[in-house]
């Protein structure tokens, strides 16, 4: 590899890398607003659970069709991943 070509690629991993520590990514945040929902105690109790989901479609729907069975709600992504995504989900407790 060109020698010239081989530091450009090495000094725009290292920007890259830099600024990627700066940015402030968005997280999966939790509500506890729940239209008709009982509160308990004075206030609404939820459970959490994480649930990896693969790039299969069938799978995922799968899963997401037992999740919504079971009455997990989705609250959002908060990791993806070369062929998996892990997803947040919330229900009532």
């Amino acid at each position: 590899m060109n020698l010239k070509l081989m530091g450009t690629l090495l000094v725009g991993i290292f920007i890259g890398l830099g600024t990627s520590s700066l940015v402030k990514w968005p997280e999966a945040q939790a509500s506890n607003s729940a239209a008709g929902s009982v509160p308990v105690n004075g206030k609404k109790e939820w459970e959490f659970k994480v649930a990896g989901f693969p790039q299969d479609v069938a799978k995922s729907e799968e899963l997401l069709n037992k999740l919504a069975s079971e009455r997990w709600e989705y609250v959002g992504l908060i990791k993806a991943e070369q062929g998996w995504s892990l997803v947040a989900f919330k229900r009532l407790k």
